[in-house]
């Protein structure tokens, strides 16, 4: 399968298993890594971001769509992580309240 997420050759970083739609529409991929292990069993919905705004919500994970730095205030997390480089294609987790990007652009996961 070609199937590219967000710029990123699926064979370069993962192995699609099975894409479908729930009954609202959303797009929902499972994919294993290169060792077999469950990557993403889907996530209910996705802001994608590309200004420096705060966004505040319950957001699970962050994957950089640009060469992204960012501030994630994580409620699992001490303390802010500020000023974060995040590599195009690569992925923060975390149980953050907040995302603030300083530049670059990417896809909030909650």
């Amino acid at each position: 399968m070609s199937t590219r997420l967000l710029g990123v050759a699926a064979e370069d970083r993962a192995q699609i298993v099975a894409a479908g739609k729930t009954p609202s529409g959303k797009v929902v991929l499972i994919a294993v890594d290169e060792f077999g292990g469950l990557m993403s069993g889907g996530h209910t919905s996705g802001l994608f971001i590309n200004d420096t705004n705060p966004h505040a919500g319950a957001w699970t994970s962050f994957q950089a769509t640009t060469a992204t730095v960012g501030t994630f205030v994580a409620s699992n997390i001490t303390g802010a992580m500020t000023g974060i480089t995040v590599p195009a294609g690569g992925t923060v987790y975390g149980n953050f309240t907040s995302i603030t990007l300083a530049s670059g652009s990417g896809v909030a996961y909650a």
